[in-house]
């Protein structure tokens, strides 16, 4: 279908949402697992399922999706959750050995399980077709063309391994399992403020008192954890041979020298058309401080979405059945699109993301003058 920009966006927006409903309503099910009065025996078998399990799920969000800009919330989300969901061991003992075993997959999966899983889905996807197309064979049913097809994406794919597309997708994994990190001691603060609510450190039976051991190790593992990244990403770059550093810097460079306040609406000659279209945007953003804002809200709403169902779920309250749904929804939307606005005015008035005037109108000085501006440490020279 030729679909206009407009289109394509409203069915992006609208792709995202339906993805992030489902995603909420999945890790309401993880959540009312973990109420299983059994569950903290099984705490490691259960982090170790769940690790496998998003490996699964993230494959299906990224072909759902289509753009791991858009996908990259939505598994933050989970990661968010499996942490809450730990808080169910059997004592505070046990929590901390749960991290520790957590952290053990962490880096295999770091280090040979994400690098090496578009590899792995490559082959599975070839294996299969080469089955398909014998089993044709024996039939008596062979597709040569078809055939000499499956060759050539699989030479592709080969040569899709040299690209900068698994570096990208790593550094991503990693972004997202940082927002997580940062974020996890706010949730459980919200846990604590809402116990009464949401029942879920009752379920799990942990004392209101003993919480605060748990908020104070998940703030301070936050720096431990870090310099642990430190050597993780070191490692990629010696056995992947990944240029970390260096696309870092760069990204760094062009947020820094961008021409638009806002990333995402510069000229679209500035989106790396090699890279694979689904990490354009991604790559675009620079994994820039806008960037980790735009997964924060997402991520905001998709934990509050499931703190929310557990609430209802406790208090037996059917939604769809209170007079009032309507007027309350209507509201917070209202306050939402003044919040906005509200935000959107003081970042104006603070000059938040601010751009200079000369970059800000660099392809304008270029048109009128007809000649290249190229900046040179700080100063702006025409050649």
């Amino acid at each position: 279908y030729d679909l206009g920009a407009r289109e394509v966006n409203s069915w992006k927006r609208s792709n995202l949402i339906y993805s992030s409903i489902l995603m909420g309503l999945f890790l309401v099910i993880i959540m009312e697992w973990s109420f299983w009065p059994s569950f903290g025996v099984y705490i490691w078998e259960a982090i170790i399922l769940m690790k496998i399990l998003s490996i699964i799920v993230g494959a299906i969000v990224d072909a759902q999706i289509g753009d791991n800009l858009l996908s990259a919330p939505v598994m933050t989300a989970m990661g968010l959750v499996q942490g809450i969901v730990t808080m169910s061991s059997k004592d505070f003992m046990d929590f901390l050995l749960s991290y520790i075993v957590g952290f053990g997959f962490l880096i295999l999966e770091r280090m040979y399980i994400g690098p090496l899983q578009s590899n792995a889905f490559n082959w599975l996807h070839s294996a299969v077709v080469k089955a398909i197309e014998r089993l044709k064979e024996v039939l008596g049913r062979a597709d040569k063309t078809r055939s000499s097809d499956g060759d050539g994406n699989q030479i592709s794919g080969e040569e899709a391994t040299e690209t900068l597309e698994p570096l990208i997708g790593s550094f991503a994994s990693y972004s997202c399992d940082t927002l997580s990190l940062l974020y996890t001691p706010f949730i459980m603060i919200v846990v604590v403020v809402f116990r009464d609510e949401a029942e879920i450190t009752k379920l799990y039976g942990i004392k209101e008192s003993d919480m605060e051991f748990y908020v104070l190790f998940a703030l301070a593992i936050i720096p431990f954890q870090f310099i642990a990244d430190m050597f993780l990403q070191n490692a990629l770059e010696l056995l992947h041979g990944w240029k970390i550093l260096e696309y870092l810097e760069f990204c760094n460079y062009r947020f820094q020298q961008r021409e638009s306040r806002w990333k995402p609406f510069e000229n679209a000659n500035t989106i790396d058309e090699c890279i694979d279209e689904s990490f354009r945007s991604l790559d675009q953003l620079c994994f820039s401080s806008q960037y980790y804002m735009l997964n924060t809200v997402h991520v905001n709403a998709i934990v509050y979405f499931v703190i929310g169902c557990e609430m209802m779920a406790r208090a037996k309250y059917n939604l769809f059945a209170d007079p009032a749904t309507f007027i309350i929804v209507s509201i917070i939307c209202l306050f939402c699109a003044f919040l906005k606005a509200s935000m959107i005015g003081l970042g104006n008035l603070l000059g938040v993301w601010h751009v200079k005037y000369e970059r800000r109108n660099r392809q304008l000085q270029v048109l009128q003058n007809e000649e290249p501006i190229i900046e040179v440490q700080g100063n702006i020279n025409r050649t």
